[in-house]
């Protein structure tokens, strides 16, 4: 797949690359190159437990289509194809309830219209629900708690908007707004905290990382950076966040105490077009 799309597994984003697009595995041990499978999905979700690949692909346009892909890890076959009629922004996988999510666009240009989140049975392949959001600017890639079984969107309308849904229902249980800004313009990433129910964001057009509480949504801690953050996973295997940024990788506790809060800050990222 190409170097600038992401890896999910189970809700954490990873960074990965090929230089022929398709599917790339990659030895722990030395980070030699295992095997290609050739498939040119944009995003890419695993399933370790039953050696599931779950990949999307996207065409855009005014009547914006895409399909999922559920290939064999060990076979390197397609098992099902699952046509989206919507354009795929970003996947994530609950493995404990056997759910997949697809962020989406109804339509895709310039801009996305018509954002969405497809609930996809991981069983069956097949669209169990669809979502609908108080936003187009889906910039962000959706995430599950998957104790919880709650999903998580967010995206740039009149508002930074923040919403979070029952991943069996597809009800709502809350949306938190951030006012008008232009923090969310560039996009980021987001990366949940199961055992403390909190979440990591990070911004593509401004320096700023944000805490939020799963619960409510509401923002407890703000850090100010020098650089413009890449990325943000946690791993809840060393209890630690990783924050990347354009020259350097930072390690945070895993717990974060209410810090600095200014929702001012969000109001002057940068307007993209």
């Amino acid at each position: 797949m190409d170097s600038d799309k992401p890896i999910n597994r189970g809700g954490s984003i990873r960074r990965a690359g090929s230089a022929e697009g398709g599917i790339i595995e990659i030895s722990s041990a030395n980070d030699s190159t295992l095997r290609e499978l050739p498939f040119p999905v944009e995003w890419l979700s695993v399933d370790s437990d039953t050696g599931m690949l779950y990949g999307t692909v996207g065409v855009g346009g005014e009547n914006a289509s895409g399909y999922l892909l559920a290939i064999n890890e060990h076979t390197g076959k397609v098992i099902a194809n699952t046509s989206l009629a919507a354009y795929p922004l970003s996947v994530t996988l609950d493995a404990k309830d056997d759910m997949l999510y697809v962020g989406a666009c109804q339509q895709i240009a310039l801009a996305c219209g018509g954002a969405e989140v497809l609930m996809v049975n991981g069983t069956t392949n097949e669209i169990q629900g669809r979502v609908l959001l108080p936003f187009d600017g889906l910039n962000f890639p959706v995430v599950v708690d998957q104790t919880t079984g709650t999903v998580y969107a967010m995206g740039l309308g009149s508002n930074l908007t923040f919403l979070a849904f029952n991943g069996r229902t597809g009800g709502v249980e809350f949306t938190s707004n951030y006012g008008g800004s232009c923090a969310g313009a560039g996009g980021g990433a987001i990366s949940v905290n199961e055992q403390t129910d909190q979440l990591y964001v990070s911004f593509d057009s401004q320096p700023l990382f944000l805490v939020l509480n799963g619960a409510n949504g509401q923002i407890t801690s703000m850090f100010s950076t020098q650089n413009d953050i890449q990325d943000v996973v946690f791993s809840p295997v060393t209890n630690q966040i990783y924050v990347t940024m354009s020259t350097s990788l930072v390690v945070l506790p895993g717990s974060l105490e209410t810090h600095y809060v200014n929702y001012g800050l969000l109001s002057e990222g940068l307007c993209l077009p």
